[in-house]
Parts: structure tokens; sequence; C-alpha cells
């Protein structure tokens, strides 16, 4: 990914563009269903005693133990290597490291990071884990504080970094894993999907289009009568396809008419067989933090939260950009110097190109990177983005000179916007800057992406980069617009490492 090249084509995206899935391929999709009771089983369901989601919470809790185990004994031996009593471990030491492991465990368990809803699927689980790991640790240096025992010091300076990044990348092992065994087939929840026939369509292709998610539609049946002796039969139905089908989870699309006391005794039914009910609020490409039950007499409403854009959090991604930019710009300086000479004994031209690009608000600002292309490339612009029809940037484009291809490939181009984040106009990570030209052809809803600074990364970066679709980065970045938070940032950095060095995406 660079940014001297143009960007992708700014063809305008429709709402359509960004429907969680096309509405004929998922009536087609629906068509092969039962359109009542009847269902249709695709693989043979686990006995409900060996639910994925119970095995996949038992292996997470082992590599759990696992991580903590390695950090308590690395940091035992930092702590009797420093103080050369190495070979000395008394019962008091011993008796510390069961209690340390035992409340970090159940500090990981009390705020749900076990909780088979979260774990294995979004950013949730991680930053349970990261909570967890600070009230443990801020338990045992309160009590070392009060108890002035030196232990317990050395333990939370040492072991809380070592230990949450340890179980973080557990976490992150085990998801691989699930995830590759889910798009296999393996550990799907056998579900039945309750709606009426336009969104029971809808929410079947959402399910079986995202297998990492968990689910496995085999069966659905359209809504029931509202009284009476055939609404008794409906749920008999239901119970019966339960048992038959080995189903594991029933979701409900949503739907304005849809009756409010029909979920609550729907949930009644549900709760001996032990199925999970979840129901379809009809909202697109809204993260659950942003999503709250708020109760108002009889009825429970979804209260959908602002984007938290400003105030704390705003000031902690500032904070960490400085730090991060200032940083990076420190330890890359030789590697800096060493492109600025290759670039300038390469080529004609300046070694840092300058260009206009949109910024946060629509405000516009100076972009630095260094230059990979001819000096005269700006003249040639509109020849070379009439060589793709996705994107503008050509797999092939004839102006990047000899040491600009493997730069943009690594991404070394983008370095000198370190600069950018240090100024303000940019933030490490957040939606690309877009050029005034394209920007021009953005929609208002469109237009949300400039709430927040543009970044040097982003959700684009780690989906694609280059081979990304107008309308997917739109989406992408509106998807980050909507759900940012410091924890995600985060996740789209470590990504972006991977991304990088791969080189996928990048022209």
């Amino acid at each position: 990914m660079s940014i001297d090249h143009v960007e992708p084509d700014a063809t305008p995206a429709t709402l359509d563009a960004v429907a969680p899935a096309p509405a004929a391929k998922a009536e087609a999709q629906a068509a092969t269903l039962p359109s009542a009771e009847a269902t249709t089983v695709t693989c043979a369901a686990p006995p409900r005693a060996e639910r994925g989601d119970h095995w996949y919470r038992r292996t997470v809790l082992r590599v759990d133990v696992l991580a903590i185990a390695i950090a308590l004994g690395a940091t035992l031996v930092v702590r009797f290597t420093i103080s050369g009593e190495l070979r000395h471990l008394d019962i008091a030491v011993a008796g510390f490291l069961v209690m340390m492991a035992g409340l970090w465990l159940a500090s990981l368990a009390v705020v749900g990071a076990y909780d088979t809803r979260r774990i294995g699927v979004g950013t949730e689980e991680y930053k349970r884990v990261a909570g967890a790991t600070a009230i443990a640790f801020g338990l045992v240096a309160t009590a070392s504080f009060l108890a002035s025992a030196d232990m317990s010091r050395i333990f939370v300076a040492v072991a809380m970094p070592v230990g949450l990044v340890l179980l973080l990348l557990g976490r992150r092992s085990c998801r691989a894993v699930l995830h590759r065994m889910r798009a296999q087939g393996q550990h799907l929840a056998p579900t039945l999907v309750i709606g009426a026939d336009g969104q029971r369509a809808r929410l079947t292709h959402a399910l079986d289009s995202s297998p990492v998610a968990g689910f496995r539609v085999v069966a659905h049946m359209a809504l029931p009568p509202e009284t009476g002796d055939a609404r008794d039969a409906w749920f008999a139905a239901v119970s019966r396809t339960i048992d038959e089908q080995r189903i594991e989870a029933v979701a409900v699309a949503q739907r304005s008419e849809l009756d409010p006391h029909f979920i609550r005794e729907l949930a009644w039914r549900l709760e001996d067989p032990q199925v999970d009910l979840l129901v379809d609020p009809g909202i697109a490409d809204i993260a659950g933090p942003r999503l709250s039950i708020r109760p108002a007499a009889d009825i429970a409403l979804v209260h959908l939260d602002e984007p938290q854009l400003t105030g704390p959090k705003r000031a902690i991604k500032r904070s960490m950009d400085i730090v991060g930019a200032g940083v990076a710009l420190i330890l890359l300086t030789p590697v800096l110097i060493v492109l600025s000479l290759l670039v300038r004994c390469t080529s004609r031209g300046p070694v840092i190109f300058t260009q206009t690009r949109i910024g946060q608000h629509g405000e516009p600002f100076r972009l630095f990177k260094f230059r990979t292309m001819v000096a005269d490339a700006q003249e040639h612009q509109a020849e070379v983005w009439s060589m793709s029809d996705e994107a503008n940037k050509a797999k092939a484009d004839p102006r990047v000179t000899r040491v600009g291809r493997p730069m943009r490939r690594w991404s070394l181009d983008e370095l000198p916007q370190f600069v950018n984040v240090l100024n303000g106009s940019m933030s490490i990570v957040g939606p690309r800057p877009i050029q005034a030209v394209e920007a021009d052809t953005l929609q208002a809803w469109q237009g949300r992406r400039h709430l927040t600074k543009p970044g040097l990364t982003g959700l684009w970066q780690i989906s694609g980069r280059a081979d990304t679709s107008w309308d997917d980065r739109m989406r992408l970045d509106l998807e980050y617009v909507e759900n940012w938070s410091p924890s995600l940032d985060f996740i789209i950095a470590l990504k972006t490492i991977r991304v990088v060095l791969s080189g996928v995406g990048a022209y």
C-alpha cells in the first residue's frame, strides 16, 4: 500500500453495497430450506453435552493456565536471579504463586473471559482478558502496598506484562485453530432460524456466509400464529425440531410487527434444553459494545450509543499516537536515512513526496511519504487510472521506480507519515486519507469516515489493501468509525504487522 500512486477509483457506493447480504442471493439460499416447520439436516450434530463451544472453552482454559504458569515461572526465575537465591523456594513463595495463579484465573472467569458467547470471535474477548489482568494485579498491588511486601511488587512489575502478552497470544492461537476448523465445517452450532420470509432469508445468508461466527443453519420456520391451538402446535413443532436436529441456537429475524410476547414465551421454552436464543435487532455493522438493553415500562429497547470519538478515549488515542510515532521515528532513524539515500541516488526528484489529502472533518492537509515514482508521475495520473476497472492502483504501474516497487510492497514509503502523526494531522490507526477528487464523490452518509483522523493503517489495510474494492473500503472505514475503541486500534496495529510482512495487496 502506497500513497503517491493513486487510490482506488472513487466510484460512489450505495446503501445496498453495505447491506449484510444481497437480497437475491439470500432468497435463493432460503429457497433450499423448508418454509414451515420442516427441517433440513446438513450433517450430524454432536450430543448436547459435547457442544463445540464447551470444547473450545475447556481448550482456552488450559491454554490460559499454561500461559499464567509460564509467566509466573519466568518471573520467579528473574526475581531469584536478581536476588542471587535462584535455588531457594520456600513455602511462602510457593503459596504466593498458587494464590496469584488462582486470583488471575478467577478474575478471568468473573469478567466473562470464558463466556462462550464472546470467546472465539470479535474484540470483546481480548478486552475482557486485559481487564481481568488489570483487576488481578490491582488487587495484588494493593495488598503489596498495605503489607509492604517486596515479593508482590516484583511480580506485579514483571508478571503482568509478560502474562498479558502470553494470554493474548494464546487466545489468538486458539482462535486461529477454531476458525480454521469452522471454515471446514467443524464445531458449528446447528441453528434454527425463525422469521418472515424476507428477514429469514437475510439472516440465514448472514449466518451461513460467516462460519467463523460458529453457526450452521439446518432448519427454519415461519412466525407462529398469534393465538389459539395453532400457536401451541407451532411451539410443539419447535420443540420437536430442536430435539430431532439437536439444535444449539435459535435465531429470530427482526420484524417490526413481531408479537412482543412471542420472544418471552420462546425463551421460557428454550430454558430446559439450554438452547441459545438470539434476536436480530436489524442493525447492521454496529459492534456489541455500542448496543445495550434499556428497559422502558413493559418493553426492552435496544439502546445504540454514539461512536466514542471524544472525551477521555480520544485523549488516550492522541497520547498513544504521540508516544508510538515518537518511538518509531527514533528507532527507525537508520532505516529512514538508508531509504532517503536510495531514493536520491536511483532517480531524479525530491526524496519526500507530498500531496494534499482530506483529513478529519474534511479539512485538507499535506501528507508525506518517500517518493516511489518518477518525478512527473502526477502528469500521467489519468492514464494510469484508466488501467484498472476496479481500483486506481494498477498492479503494473509504469511510473514506479526500481527502488520504489519493493518499498511499496513492504510499505516502507509510508514511514514519513509518522511525522503527520506527530503534527496531529493523522493517527496511527484510522481510515486512509483520500484525495479531494475522491472526497467530492462521497455521499453524505459516507462522509462519516471523516469524523476521526485518517490513519497510517486501518481496517482496509488488514482486509486486502489495494485488492479491496471501493465499496468495501467505504464499508470498512465506516465500520471503524462506528465501532472505534482503543482496543480496536491495538488489534489493527498488531494485524498490520502480519499483513505488511506478507506483502499481500501492495502494489
